[in-house]
């Protein structure tokens, strides 16, 4: 594979993750048994500081995506496809 090539691999996996993290947050908000990124990270387990960094910074990790899909009860798509 060129340059030209690895470079467009490697910004499709920077807008996944961005993606991501952006479908994260509006799902996080939309449900009603979640609504603050404290209670969204209570219920999955992990840090207040790693579902930050998924906001921020998004999910590279496909288990982990499926993993957030789980707990938030949607279709890995859900996270994955940009709503834009």
């Amino acid at each position: 594979m060129g340059k030209g090539g690895l470079l467009m691999v490697q910004l499709r996996q920077v807008h996944r993750r961005i993606t991501v993290g952006e479908n994260l947050r509006t799902l996080i908000k939309q449900d009603q048994r979640f609504g603050t990124i404290a209670a969204f990270a209570n219920a999955h387990g992990s840090d207040i500081r790693t579902v930050k960094r998924w906001l921020k910074d998004g999910v590279d990790s496909l288990s982990t995506i499926e993993e957030i899909a789980n707990t938030l009860g949607v279709s890995d798509l859900e996270l994955l496809l940009s709503n834009k």
